[in-house]
């Protein structure tokens, strides 16, 4: 997840290993994840999430991930916050 030009906003590690691992179920990684986008504790998150929020009122913003569906998506859970934190409408899926 590092080193991808999205660290800001990339899960931590130990939480997405627990999740991998089944040590956390979905609720409490979306949960732990979304914790982790906060002011307080990651301002370089709401840094890059506004970025984005303003190139999404110029056009459409795409999130990229190698996940079968958004169900299971640490990037739909920011798409849903971005839009919710900075009232940009999230188109859903591709």
């Amino acid at each position: 997840m590092r080193k991808r030009g999205n660290d800001e906003v990339a899960p931590p590690e130990h939480l997405l290993k627990l999740f991998k691992q089944g040590k956390k179920t979905w609720p409490q990684f979306e949960a732990d994840y979304l914790a982790s986008l906060q002011p307080e504790i990651n301002p370089w998150a709401i840094t890059w999430m506004e970025k984005r929020a303003r190139e999404a009122r110029l056009g459409n913003v795409l999130l990229v991930c190698f996940e079968k569906d958004s169900t299971h998506c640490h990037r739909r859970l920011l798409a849903e916050e971005i839009s919710r934190r900075f009232g940009v409408k999230y188109k859903g899926e591709l």
